[in-house]
């Protein structure tokens, strides 16, 4: 059995996919791979993460932007031998909306025009309870939505910061949880990115 692909952090600034007219297609694969949330030869954690197909994996899963009254067509293959459940792929943003299951080898296609600018979120779990109560294996099958509106001329200097955690659960400790890990953009301090600016400068986060 081959080793499992190391996961890549992202810093949220390279979206994915290709916009053809007013439809921007993306294909995703969720898959196993050897996450490393502090140095690159430091801790590795076995998890699921998103990818691009034909591309490495990363954490969190590729950016998907564009502007208001795109359609976005999402192909996302699973490679995990569990049944997958997706947020975030329709017409309505966020948990309230509907989910989709894919079964372990399928593909399924998900459309949805993005309408409202801002900024959301896709994610996916294959295990029981809230997407929020992930703490293991699928806690970082996570990415961006960012609605740009649409007379934006250029895309904006602007940055995406997506927060996640792993934990493993340990009923004897006085917290619940034996090792644990909170990070930005998939990586946990001290090893997070470093932002300069100069006084005076402006600067715009998403979160």
């Amino acid at each position: 059995k081959p080793p499992l692909a190391r996961i890549a952090t992202s810093d949220n600034r390279q979206p994915a996919g290709q916009l053809e007219g007013s439809t921007l297609t993306v294909r995703l694969e969720a898959r196993n791979g050897v996450w490393y949330p502090e140095a690159q030869d430091g801790y590795g954690v076995p998890v699921a993460a998103f990818g691009e197909e034909g591309k490495p994996l990363q954490n969190p899963g590729p950016l998907i932007r564009v502007r208001s009254g795109t359609e976005v067509r999402a192909l996302v293959r699973n490679s995990l031998d569990k049944p997958l459940t997706l947020f975030g792929f329709a017409e309505m943003r966020g948990l309230a909306a509907d989910t989709f299951v894919v079964d372990p080898g399928a593909v399924r296609e998900l459309r949805f025009h993005a309408k409202e600018p801002g900024t959301y979120y896709y994610a996916g779990k294959t295990s029981k309870g809230s997407v929020f109560g992930r703490l293991g294996d699928d806690s970082q099958l996570n990415g961006a939505i960012i609605v740009d509106p649409a007379d934006a001329t250029v895309v904006p200097d602007d940055r995406v910061f997506a927060i996640s955690w792993w934990a493993v659960i340990d009923p004897s400790s006085p917290t619940g949880l034996d090792r644990a890990t909170l990070v930005i953009n998939g990586r946990s301090w001290p090893y997070t990115e470093r932002l300069d600016a100069m006084q005076g400068d402006s600067l715009r986060w998403r979160w």
